[in-house]
């Protein structure tokens, strides 16, 4: 790798241009010079007079492993050439004009340093960030590469201010990305919108100050300074400090005035910001500056006269605030641009400049690491730009003036009030952490009512929250104060719920605040009213006529890939089988699908290779009696109906020639009812979708068994529509980055059981074979699971997800322990009613510690999932590919495990005719011989005759797990979810749900401990194991393998929970390390002196 590297120095000399004796550049031609614009001749003697303040930003930048160091150098070494502008020179030509110079060829080397840690980076950054730029021999923008580092390579850069007017990072990283990637640079290289090279923060302020407690540092008592050891000092360096926090967009939506030109969000902060820092600091007027031509111009020049609001908590509403600060910004007119007064205010708005969206190189998922500027004069900024998704990214940048320390607590309460219902109230004095002069606490405040509403109103808004729990519920009967979970709510049907509110109502609500306060009454309390511009773009008429042929969307693609490598078998097959307990009509059934198909374009969709990629095309409707897809049970020659069942169960799809679902029925010669079989291709149908179809069945088939045709009252999207805008729309790149950051550093998934399956399996080649176990709850266990539910503000998957996760931690998983599971991906309330493939799987990283209790690790597994919900439009596998290690070379996903729910099952129930009366059905469960993953349990919750129920199917791949390890699973599962159901279990440590074995247990295979002595040499240690091993008489040696002689799981588990007992310090992980008669005899002499 070395040779990528002789083009670079990191040594500090080899950066600067040589000069001769006279001091002229080297490579410099007579009479080549180009003359200053007055924003560089303004810049350049600001730079001469205050070089030790250097109007300069350093940037830096993630890039993970799989960049390559060379290319990447030779690419910025050739941004410097062809980048127009950018590699110049500031000095005085021989008639003593001040011009510049472009140097060629490129004599400015890319600095190249090696680091053990991602601090030395940034301090170096830092201090090149703080040393003054020679304009006359270097780059006004320079560039490092750090190599080394956990996180593989940083590029970090330094521009200064000199070249804003001219260039932007935008065109910048657009020309790197496009010479490391070896594509033809872009046509034009423009300045993008609102784009620059500084933050601009430098202009002095008159010495005003803030009017709030504790926010300068307290220097004149010589306080020592504070040290937070948790945090790099090289950070605060540079005297000035950043933080960032992210703020949902709409939550700006109530602040802004109903009629006239919207104002920017710029302008709305300043005015939020300064009146939260005027009720803090005692009613005092706070002045707010603000970027020039804040309505959406180019970037302006950094010393143009800033515009600013003077604000001041006075009672009045704050969406009148800012609708009179952008009334009076408009009536300033026209600004001059030469240099202006410093400014008074020492709080400032800005344009968050984070160029990262730009930089798009080839495998490489850049990540910014924010850095504190070289220069803030003013107290406090707030930087402000696009986040995740409909987020903003607000970042603090607090001066030196400032404590350290305050800045990020002074955002994170600044976020949370604009999160919460203070701010929206007509006056907001009773700021989070202000100082009060009495009356109610804040934990007895009333929740204030939505912006510009009175109590009325807010009725109103609870009154459509309810007609929206009453739709998705199918509960006409329920009140506002009705609970939403107690009428079968559960995740998915909230996120349909807040989904429609938002795009049919224009009433946005958190999916937290819906599991704690899931009743319209005091969810109501909690919705913001937005300005009516959600709820029209959603009534906006779409076109629903089906494209003849589309993309795959991006779930689709991962899927098919993993459909690929399993030779395009049987392995993505979705088998369901009814029961009907009634008889069935076969023909009028026949008739409601086609219904069903004629609504969903994409369950009649082909699949193969067009226009070099894979394609799906519609069946027309006219077309499906040329496909067989249906069969009727007098056509089953198959006696034995499990058998037929099997056999449909594995049909080989050729889904380019056969539709993507095959329906048969059958009989049971024992009992004569129907048995029916819905075989459908994971390709076209997804777990929502399920529950709509059977819901559209249950509509289309009383109507055809009436001889009707029903007659629908709305028109689902079409799923092809949702894969062409897809397709368009491309990778979210940041949601892509949210995934990156919130795995980074994960290992690959690994049978729990790691050691023992690798010694039984040796060499075999990877299997997909497997089987699977139903774990059946009593009642009583799942009415504590549901209790438990609704004590944690947390819904039953949250908590039955937390059991499972708890249960293998205590069999041996890690404690950073990464879990897969399904998303809907239906983050579009268009297609909420679309039957199609949606999902995307996602993996969630759980952190254990020591004394966690039960409550902790539900909200750790809530939160990750609920805040998660934006992003989960990224497959995983895009996400595997992005992370440092990129791709398993053996196919392993960074999980093992695999946690879905099937809420509200209604495969399980009945079609209700005209007449009155009833065709039941029960759902009979797969038989899977096959696992795609290594563990995966399915949480089924089920209604059946009005009764709810919960189990839990447990799928495994026979290569990671024999029969004994999936009884111990089995067993372990059952016990943890008995101790789940106990009254006041959250608060239970870990530790305290899975007490070891007892002595009677059939499980503990060695003898009571009375039997056994505490001495445990290797005589006393082959005595006790001899009896379990399948030795067949052979003298085990010292150092052999005990797994390789049929010691399992349970017969180890048992070992564990006995030398417990007596007090040895011993765990599965650890045994497993070194399985031999010497390793464990010295692990039990280590365990001696830790006694439990």
């Amino acid at each position: 790798m070395t040779d990528d590297f002789d083009h670079g120095t990191a040594d500090d000399k080899a950066r600067k241009t040589p000069a001769g004796d006279d001091g002229a550049i080297a490579d410099e031609k007579p009479g080549d010079g180009q003359p200053l614009t007055p924003f560089e001749e303004r810049a350049w003697l600001r730079h001469q007079q205050y070089q030790y303040t250097p109007d300069q930003l350093a940037l830096a930048w993630r890039l993970g492993p799989a960049v390559r160091p060379g290319r990447l150098a030779g690419a910025l070494e050739a941004v410097l050439r062809v980048v127009p502008g950018l590699n110049v020179r500031y000095r005085f030509d021989e008639q003593g004009e001040l011009r510049k110079f472009s140097v060629s060829p490129v004599i400015q080397p890319i600095a190249i340093e090696a680091i053990a840690v991602e601090e030395q980076a940034i301090a170096a950054l830092l201090r090149e960030q703080d040393k003054p730029c020679e304009l006359h021999l270097e780059p006004p923008v320079r560039f490092l590469l750090f190599i080394g580092g956990p996180h593989g390579v940083i590029l970090g850069a330094v521009a200064h201010a000199i070249l804003g007017k001219q260039l932007s990072w935008t065109q910048i990283l657009t020309a790197l990305s496009a010479i490391y990637n070896g594509r033809p640079l872009p046509a034009h290289l423009r300045p993008a919108a609102q784009a620059g090279l500084t933050e601009g923060i430098w202009l002095a302020n008159r010495g005003g100050r803030i009017n709030l407690p504790g926010l300068y540092r307290d220097e004149a008592r010589g306080a020592g300074e504070i040290v937070d050891f948790g945090q790099s000092r090289s950070r605060h360096t540079g005297a000035a400090t950043r933080y960032g926090a992210t703020l949902d967009a709409a939550r700006l939506v109530p602040f802004m005035p109903p009629d006239g030109e919207p104002p920017s969000r710029l302008t709305a902060l300043a005015v939020l910001f300064g009146c939260y820092l005027s009720a803090a600091g005692a009613g005092e007027e706070v002045t707010v500056g603000l970027p020039c031509a804040d309505a959406g111009a180019e970037q302006a020049a950094d010393d143009e006269r800033l515009p600013e609001v003077k604000v001041r908590d006075n009672g009045r509403p704050l969406r009148e605030r800012v609708a009179q600060a952008q009334a009076d910004l408009a009536s300033d007119g026209e600004r001059s641009e030469t240099l202006a007064d410093a400014p008074d205010s020492p709080v400032r708005v800005i344009r968050l400049l984070d160029p990262s969206p730009s930089l798009r190189l080839a495998g490489v998922a850049a990540v910014r690491i924010p850095l504190p500027p070289a220069r803030c004069c003013v107290d406090l900024a707030l930087a402000v730009g696009d986040g995740p998704g409909e987020t903003l990214s607000l970042e603090l940048i607090a001066g030196p003036r400032v404590s350290p320390h305050i800045g990020g607590f002074l955002l994170e309460r600044f976020v949370a009030w604009l999160a919460g219902p203070e701010a929206a109230s007509p006056a907001a004095v009773n700021l989070p952490g202000a100082a009060a002069g009495g009356g109610q606490q804040e934990d007895e405040a009333l929740p204030a009512a939505p912006p510009g509403s009175d109590g009325v109103q807010q009725d109103g808004i609870a009154d459509l929250i309810l007609a929206e729990f009453r739709e998705a519920l199918a509960s006409p009967q329920m009140s506002l104060d009705d609970d939403f979970f107690d009428f079968g709510g559960h995740s998915l049907i909230a996120t349909r719920v807040i989904g429609r509110l938002l795009s049919g109502r224009d009433i946005e609500i958190h999916i937290n605040d819906l599991f704690s306060h899931p009743t319209a009454r005091g969810l109501a309390a909690l919705a913001r009213r937005g300005d009516g511009l959600s709820a029209a773009s959603s009534a906006a008429p779409t076109a629903h006529g089906d494209a003849a042929i589309a993309p795959l969307s991006l779930a689709q693609e991962s899927l098919w890939k993993a459909y690929a490598a399993f030779e395009f078998g049987d392995i993505f097959n979705i088998p369901f089988a009814l029961r009907f307990l009634d008889p069935v009509d076969e023909t009028a059934f026949r008739q409601a699908l086609l219904d069903v198909l004629e609504r969903h374009s994409g369950l009649r969709t082909l699949f193969g290779e067009e226009q070099g990629g894979v394609r799906q095309r519609i069946v027309a409707l006219g077309d499906l009696p040329h496909y067989q897809w249906f069969g009727y049970s007098h056509q089953c020659a198959a006696h034995d109906w499990r058998a037929a069942l099997a056999q449909e169960a594995g049909h080989r799809f050729n889904l380019a020639a056969e539709l993507p679902l095959r329906v048969r029925f059958m009989r049971d010669d024992e009992s004569g009812q129907q048995i029916l079989s819905l075989l459908f291709h994971h390709i076209v149908l997804d777990e929502w979708s399920v529950n709509l179809l059977m819901d559209e069945l249950a509509y289309a088939y009383p109507c055809r068994a009436a001889n009707r045709s029903p007659v629908w009252h709305n028109r689902p999207a079409p799923f092809h529509k949702f894969a062409i805008e897809q397709h368009k729309a491309g990778l979210n790149q940041a949601h892509l980055d949210y995934w990156v950051e919130s795995l980074r550093g994960v290992k690959r998934g690994k049978p729990l059981f790691e050691a023992a399956a690798t010694a039984e399996n040796g060499g075999a080649p990877p299997s997909s074979a497997g089987g699977w176990v139903e774990l059946k709850m009593e009642r009583a266990v799942a009415d504590g699971l549901y209790r438990l539910a609704r004590e944690q503000g947390a819904s039953l998957f949250n908590v039955a997800y937390a059991g499972i996760a708890a249960a293998l931690h205590a069999l041996g998983a890690p404690d950073d322990l990464v879990i897969g599971t399904s998303a809907s991906g239906r983050n579009d309330a268009r297609f909420f009613d679309t039957i199609g493939y949606f999902t995307t799987v996602v993996a969630h990283r759980l952190r254990f510690s020591a004394g966690m209790t039960l409550a902790a690790l539900i909200e750790q597994v809530k939160n990750n999932i609920n805040h998660s919900m934006p992003y989960t439009d990224v497959p995983i596998d895009l996400v595997e590919e992005a992370l440092p290690d990129g791709d398993s070379p053996d196919g392993r996903h960074i999980f093992e495990v695999f946690i879905q729910l099937h809420a509200k099952n209604k495969l399980n129930g009945c079609f209700t005719l005209h007449d009155g009366s009833r065709v039941s059905f029960r759902q009979v469960d797969p038989q899977k011989s096959e696992s795609l993953l290594g563990l995966q349990f399915e949480v089924m919750e089920e209604i059946i005759a009005g009764e709810t129920s919960i189990r839990v199917l447990m799928s495994y791949r026979s290569q990671h797990y024999d029969a004994a390890r999936v009884d111990l699973i089995a067993a372990t599962l059952t016990r943890v979810f008995a101790r789940l159901a106990e009254k006041r279990a959250a608060q239970l440590p870990l530790a305290s749900l899975l007490p070891p074995p007892e002595a009677e247990n059939p499980a503990s295979l060695v003898a009571a401990p009375d039997a056994m002595t505490p001495g445990w040499d290797k005589a006393r240690l082959r005595e006790l194991l001899l009896p379990m091993l399948d030795a067949d008489g052979e003298d085990i040696g010292d150092d052999e393998n005990l797994l390789e002689y049929g010691l399992d799981s349970v017969r180890i588990m048992s070992l564990i929970a006995h030398w417990r007992s007596e007090g040895y310090e011993v765990d599965f992980v650890s045994l497993m390390k070194n399985p031999t008669l010497n390793g464990w005899r010295l692990l039990l002499a280590e365990g001696k002196d830790n006694l439990v």
